[in-house]
């Protein structure tokens, strides 16, 4: 099966987003998902959040709570680039 996105929540135990999306990025175990879309999930919506998504290898950003409508415009945006 492939992965057509990856909706990361950035404020995850253990392993927070950014790490994981470097992780993700730069692992060589997961080379399959290094094109791969990841969609940041984040509670903090304060200046310069997008730019630590970003500098960490995500594709795009959306604050919670997430609308509905925002959601099936981001993900449509992606799915159709993918």
């Amino acid at each position: 099966s492939t992965i057509d996105f990856i909706l990361m929540d950035c404020q995850m135990p253990i392993m927070d987003g950014f790490e994981t999306t470097r992780k993700i990025r730069t692992d060589p175990n997961y080379n399959r998902f290094s094109a791969t879309p990841i969609i940041a999930l984040t509670a903090n919506a304060m200046v310069g959040d997008k730019e630590k998504c970003f500098s960490a290898g995500m594709n795009d950003y959306l604050s919670k709570p997430v609308r509905e409508a925002t959601l099936k415009t981001m993900l449509s945006k992606w799915l159709t680039a993918h």
